[in-house]
C-alpha cells in the first residue's frame, strides 16, 4: 500500500493507484471532464490539476501515479484560479450564457417557452439541463463571467442517423466518445477531426454512422459530459424521479440495466456499470427500445371479449368469467397453449402446469422454440460464463454475434485485442468477418459438415498439435488421462466414422477451401482455451440435432470450458428448464399449429402471438399480450398482459443464470402479469393449486435455484457411421435457399422493426436480401417488388441486392408481423427453407 497526505488528509490506496482515484477514496472531490473510470486516463481537460509538494507545475491528478510520503493540496487559490481559467476556455467555444448567470434559476418557469426558440441559448435549451457536467463545474468554481472572446460556431445539428442528435456546438472535444467507442467497445467508429478550432468528432473522412459500421450501442451517448450527444426519444423529459435496476430482456446475454423513471413512465436506460456481464454496456436494442415500447400507443390496457361479433371493452372478472366458461368445452386433446419465450420462468411454470391439470391437455409450447432442443434436455452443450471469453486464446463463433447479441461482441472484440484468433463459420458476411482470423463462408446447413471436417482434422494429423498437448504420439498418455474409459471408446468409434461418413465428400463442390478448414483446425488447437460460440440457428435446420452434437464432441476434444448457445429470444433457456423437462408428450409450436389445420384442437391460448395473418381454423381463441396485433381481428377474448417493467419474477439467460427483474412502474392501464391472468382462469375452472398471491409463492413451488449448472453431457457421442452425402440444390421448382436470421428485434408479438423507424432503417423486415447474379438472373431490379414463394405460403417483399450471401441463398429476418418468412418453412421453427423468387404481378 501507498501511503500519501491529500488536504492534509492521510489516504492509503494501492500502488499504482493515480491521485485522482486516491482522492476520491479520501472523499475529496476533484472536477473533471475528461476522466472517466471505464477509459484510460487522458489528462486533457486540465481541470483535475494539483499542487504536488516538490514537483513542478500543476499535474494532472487523473494521469499521476501516487508516491510514499506524497503532499497533494487540490483546493489552493491558485489551483483554483487555474481551473477557472481552463474553464472559461472551454466555455468560449460553447454556448455559456445560462451556464454563468445570476438568475438562471429564476428561469425555471419560463424554460418551456426558451426550449421553442430555434437558437441554442443555454442550459435551458441544453437537452442535459442538470444533467449537465459543466453546470456542475460552474457550480463548484463560483464562475460569474467569461473573460475570453466567445465564439459559436454554428454547426448544423445532425439527425441523419437513428435514435440519437449529435450537436456538436455543444461538444467540448473531452474525447468520452472517441474513447469508449475505441477502448471499451472495440468498434473504431469515432475519431477527432481536422485541427485547432475547426476540430469535431466525427467518423473518419466525415462519413455517416450508417456508413462507417455504427452499431448505435449508445456508449458514446451515456458517457458524453454534455448535450453534445442526445437521445431523441427522451431529449426533453429531463432528470428522472428515480432509478430502477432490473435486466433486459430482449435477447438472451441479460444485460444488468437501470430504467429512468419519471412519474408512471419509463423515459430512458442507463446499462448499470455493475452489471456482472456488460458492465455499462448495453445494445442498440437495450439502450433505446424500452422507453419506447413500454409506453408506446400499440399498448392493450383495457380486456375485451368478442360480443355479438365485435369485441366489447369488460372488466377482468367478466373476461376471465367468459373466457372459463369457453374452455370447459375444449379440455383435453382440444385445447393448445403457445406461450412467449420473453416471459419469466415463473410464468412458463405456470403456462405447464394450467395446460396438465387445469385443461388436462399436452399441447403446450413456447413459440418458435425448436422441438429438438426441447426434447434434447442435457445434450445442449452448455458451460461456462460470457466474462470467460476474454481468458480464452481461440473462439470458434457460429453466428452473427455483433447483430444478434451486440454486448457479446464487446467481450469478443477483448479477446482479439489479446491476440486471440477467431474461427467464423456463417453463410453471410457478417460484421465480423472483416476481423476473423479464418471465416468459412458456407451455404446454409452445412455447417454440420464444417464441424466434422474439423474434427477429423484434428484426430487425423497428430503433427497438428504441438507434444505438450493431448492427442499426439507424445500425449496419448496425458488423453487417457484426460478422458474417461468410456470417452475414449467413443472417441474410437467417432474416429472411425468420420474416416467413413466423409469419404467421397468433395468440400469444393461444396464452396470450401480445403486448406481454410485444416487452418481453423489449427488455429482452434494452438490457441487453447477455446471457446465456442453457436446461434440458436445451428439447431433450427435438417440436422440440428446432429450439429448439437457435434458442437459437443468438437468442445470436449479441445477441452473447451466456454461453450454457449446464442438463443434470439430473452428467456429461451427459461422455458427449456421450467417447461417441458424433455418430456416426449408435450407437443411441439409445429404440431400444434398442425393440430390446429387438422381440426385436432379447437381452442388455442396464445400468449404472446402466432404466425400469420389469417383467422386459425379455431373455434376459439385468446389472446394475452401487451400489444394490439393483426390476429386481434378474428380473437374471441383479448387480455392485456404487463410488460417486463410491470412484474416481478426471473429471466434465465444464456449461461443458464436465472437473473431477477423487478417491477419498475405500475401496469398500464388494467394490465396484468401473465401469472396473475392464469391463474384466475385456472381457479375459475376450479383447478387446484393456483392460489398464488407473489412471484415468490410461485418460486417456492418450483424451488427455482439462483443458477443453473453447466448443461450438456460431458462424454462423446457417436454421430453418424453412414457416409453423408450432400449437394447443393434444390428442388428445380424452388431453386433458392431462404435463410431465416434471428435477430431478436422483437418483443413478444411486438416488432421493433415495423413500428420503430429507427430500427427499420437499421434494416427492414420487408426486404429479402439476394446475391447479384440470381437477381440478374431474373431481371429483378435493386428495390423491386417481389413474390417469395415456398410449397407452403407466399409472401411480398422488396428485393435488396447484397454480395454478403453466396448465389442461390437468400435472406430475410425474423418477425411476426404481416409478410412473415416464418409463413414459408414447416416445421415453423425451422429457419431454413426451399423457395423461387419472382416479379411481383
Amino acid at each position: 500500500m501507498i501511503e500519501l497526505t491529500i488536504d492534509g488528509q492521510r489516504v492509503k490506496v494501492a500502488e499504482g493507484s493515480t491521485v485522482l482515484e486516491a482522492s476520491r477514496k479520501a472523499n475529496i472531490y476533484l472536477p473533471t471532464l475528461c476522466y472517466h473510470p471505464s477509459l484510460t486516463p487522458w489528462g486533457g481537460c486540465r481541470l483535475c490539476v494539483v499542487e504536488i509538494e516538490g514537483m513542478k507545475g500543476y499535474p494532472t491528478a487523473c494521469t499521476t501515479p501516487v508516491t510514499n510520503g506524497m503532499k497533494v493540496n487540490t483546493r489552493t487559490e491558485e489551483v483554483q484560479e487555474l481551473r477557472r481559467q481552463v474553464l472559461e476556455l472551454i466555455l468560449s467555444e460553447h454556448p455559456c450564457v445560462c451556464l454563468i448567470c445570476e438568475r438562471g434559476e429564476e428561469c425555471e418557469k419560463y424554460q418551456d417557452c426558451i426550449r421553442k426558440s430555434s437558437l441554442v441559448t443555454g442550459c435551458k435549451f441544453c437537452p442535459k439541463d442538470k444533467r449537465c457536467e459543466l453546470q456542475d463545474m460552474c457550480k463548484y468554481l463560483g464562475l460569474r463571467e467569461i473573460s475570453f472572446p466567445t465564439r459559436y460556431r454554428g454547426l448544423p445539428v445532425e439527425r441523419n442517423d437513428p435514435f440519437y442528435d449529435r450537436d456538436y456546438n455543444l461538444c467540448i472535444l473531452c474525447g468520452r466518445c472517441v474513447r469508449v467507442c475505441n477502448e471499451v467497445r472495440g468498434d473504431h467508429v469515432l475519431s477527432t477531426i481536422y485541427r485547432g478550432s475547426e476540430s469535431m468528432v466525427s467518423p473518419a473522412f466525415h462519413r455517416s454512422h450508417m456508413e462507417s459500421y455504427c452499431e448505435f450501442c449508445g456508449a458514446c451517448v451515456d458517457i458524453c459530459p454534455t448535450g453534445a450527444l442526445s437521445e431523441r426519444a427522451r431529449k426533453w423529459e429531463g432528470v428522472a424521479d428515480d432509478l430502477k435496476a432490473t435486466i433486459c430482456p430482449l435477447c438472451s446475454i441479460g444485460c444488468q440495466i437501470n430504467l429512468e423513471i419519471k412519474g408512471e413512465r419509463v423515459i430512458g436506460v442507463i446499462p448499470d456499470p455493475l452489471g456482472d456481464i456488460n458492465k455499462g454496456q448495453a445494445c442498440v436494442k437495450g439502450k433505446f427500445a424500452p422507453g419506447i415500447i413500454i409506453s408506446h400507443k400499440d399498448r392493450i390496457q383495457v380486456p375485451f371479449i368478442r360480443k355479438s361479433g365485435k369485441l366489447k371493452e369488460v372488466k377482468w372478472d367478466e373476461a376471465i368469467d367468459f373466457v372459463a366458461n369457453e374452455l370447459r368445452r375444449y379440455k383435453g386433446r382440444k385445447f393448445a397453449l403457445v406461450s412467449s419465450p420473453y416471459c419469466t420462468d415463473e410464468e412458463h411454470y405456470i403456462f405447464q402446469k394450467f395446460t396438465e391439470r387445469a385443461m388436462d391437455s399436452f399441447s403446450f409450447s413456447p413459440m418458435g422454440v425448436h422441438q429438438d432442443i426441447r426434447y434434447l434436455g442435457n445434450k445442449i452443450p452448455r458451460r461456462g460464463s460470457i466474462t470467460d471469453i476474454p481468458a480464452s486464446k481461440s473462439l470458434l463463433i457460429c453466428a452473427d454475434v455483433t447483430t444478434s447479441h451486440p454486448v457479446l461482441g464487446v467481450w469478443i472484440k477483448k479477446a482479439m485485442d489479446k491476440g486471440a484468433k477467431v474461427v467464423l463459420i456463417h453463410p453471410k458476411k457478417v460484421p465480423l468477418s472483416r476481423w476473423a482470423d479464418v471465416f468459412i463462408q458456407t451455404h446454409p446447413s452445412t455447417e454440420f459438415f464444417i464441424l466434422l471436417h474439423i474434427m477429423k482434422s484434428i484426430l487425423d494429423d497428430e503433427n497438428l498439435i504441438p507434444p505438450n498437448l493431448p492427442l499426439t504420439k507424445a500425449g496419448k498418455g496425458a488423453l487417457k488421462r484426460r478422458f474417461s474409459e468410456e470417452n475414449q471408446g467413443e472417441l474410437a468409434k467417432i474416429k472411425g466414422s468420420l474416416k467413413g461418413s466423409l469419404k467421397g465428400l468433395d468440400f469444393n463442390s461444396l464452396g470450401f477451401d480445403p486448406d481454410a478448414l485444416e487452418e481453423a483446425a489449427r488455429s482452434l488447437v494452438l490457441g487453447r482455451p477455446t471457446a465456442i460460440l453457436y446461434s440458436d440457428a445451428l439447431f433450427q435446420q435438417p440436422r440440428g440435432e446432429e450439429v448439437l452434437y457435434a458442437i459437443n464432441n468438437l468442445s470436449l476434444l479441445l477441452g473447451s470450458e466456454v461453450v454457449l448457445p446464442l438463443f434470439a429470444e430473452g428467456n429461451v433457456a427459461g422455458c427449456l428448464f421450467n417447461s417441458n423437462k424433455g418430456e416426449k408428450g408435450f407437443l411441439s409450436y409445429t404440431q400444434i399449429m398442425e393440430g390446429i389445420q387438422g381440426g385436432e384442437i379447437e381452442a388455442l391460448y396464445s400468449i404472446g402471438g402466432i404466425t400469420g395473418h389469417d383467422r386459425p381454423p379455431l373455434k376459439f381463441l385468446i389472446l394475452q399480450d401487451p400489444y394490439y396485433s393483426e390476429q386481434m381481428d378474428f380473437a374471441d377474448a383479448v387480455l392485456p398482459a404487463c410488460t417486463f417493467t410491470e412484474k416481478d419474477g426471473t429471466l434465465t439467460n444464456l449461461e443458464g443464470k436465472a437473473q431477477r427483474i423487478n417491477r419498475a412502474i405500475e401496469p398500464l392501464g388494467r394490465a396484468k402479469p401473465d401469472w396473475w391472468i392464469i391463474c384466475e382462469i385456472a381457479k375459475r375452472l376450479g383447478a387446484r393449486g393456483f392460489a398464488f398471491n407473489s412471484i415468490e409463492e410461485i418460486q417456492e413451488e418450483m424451488a427455482l435455484s439462483s443458477i443453473h449448472q453447466d448443461q450438456g453431457e460431458r462424454k462423446f457421442i457417436n454421430i453418424n457411421t453412414e457416409p453423408l452425402c450432400y449437394k447443393i440444390g434444390n428442388p428445380p421448382d424452388y431453386p433458392l435457399t431462404l435463410m431465416i436470421e434471428s435477430d431478436s428485434y422483437h418483443y413478444r408479438s411486438f416488432s421493433l422493426r415495423h413500428r420503430i423507424k429507427g430500427y427499420r432503417v437499421l434494416r427492414d423486415p420487408g426486404v429479402i436480401e439476394m446475391n447479384p447474379q440470381d437477381m440478374m438472373s431474373r431481371d429483378i431490379t435493386d428495390g423491386e417488388e417481389v413474390d417469395v414463394i415456398s410449397p407452403h405460403g407466399r409472401i411480398k417483399a422488396r428485393a435488396m441486392a447484397t454480395e454478403k450471401i453466396k448465389a442461390g441463398t437468400t435472406s430475410m429476418v425474423f418477425h411476426l408481423s404481416h409478410n412473415s418468412p416464418v409463413l414459408l418453412v414447416r416445421p415453423y421453427e425451422q429457419k431454413l427453407c426451399a423457395v423461387r423468387v419472382e416479379k411481383h404481378v
